[in-house]
């Protein structure tokens, strides 16, 4: 069988005529010829390496546009992990890599996300907790969620024209709290169909 294998490989050797290391490349399922874009992050935050690595932000791209994609998502992703102030703060590309000056910024963080008592009991039958936002990073993806599902809920139980709201906004240091605010509005019942 190894012999027959041999045959098949310098078969494909002669008949393709690559020759030497462009084969050896060929064989192992990698092409050098093959377009790659480098991207480098740089910055002046001490942790940035460390929260690169953690988001697994990639360093290599099949060509330019896509790297570009990338670079220009790449405030927006910083920011849905609670790094509210991240910013790019210079970008160069070039023919065959791009350099991004990235500004992470700080975590925010919840430290309250305060309910009334009746409102608490709405955000329970909609099985959510104002305890899950608290010590959990600040992202307005999380906080639509919370307000698109409670008004999912509130839709499905008789309010239609319900309204969520945070209120009392207020930060200190890098800890954010806020009331969250839900004015059912009237309740529509249909009693035929």
């Amino acid at each position: 069988k190894l012999f027959g294998r041999l045959a098949v490989i310098k078969l494909l050797h002669s008949r393709l005529g690559l020759s030497g290391l462009s084969f050896l490349f060929f064989l192992a399922g990698t092409n050098p010829l093959r377009a790659q874009y480098t991207l480098t992050l740089v910055s002046k935050e001490e942790r940035f390496s460390e929260l690169m690595t953690g988001l697994k932000v990639p360093s290599q791209f099949k060509d330019r546009q896509l790297c570009e994609q990338f670079v220009n998502r790449l405030p927006g992703l910083l920011q849905s992990k609670g790094y509210l102030t991240a910013s790019l703060d210079q970008v160069h590309f070039d023919t065959a890599s791009a350099q991004a000056e990235v500004f992470a910024g700080d975590l925010y963080e919840w430290t309250t996300l305060k309910v009334d008592a009746a409102d608490e009991k709405v955000l329970e039958s909609a099985g959510l907790h104002s305890g899950d936002f608290v010590q959990q990073p600040v992202t307005t993806i999380r906080l639509q969620a919370l307000f698109e599902s409670l008004l999912i809920h509130l839709e499905n139980h008789g309010y239609p024209f319900a309204q969520v709201q945070l209120d009392s906004v207020s930060l200190s240091g890098h800890q954010l709290l806020a009331k969250l605010i839900i004015r059912k509005g009237p309740l529509y019942t249909i009693d035929s169909i």
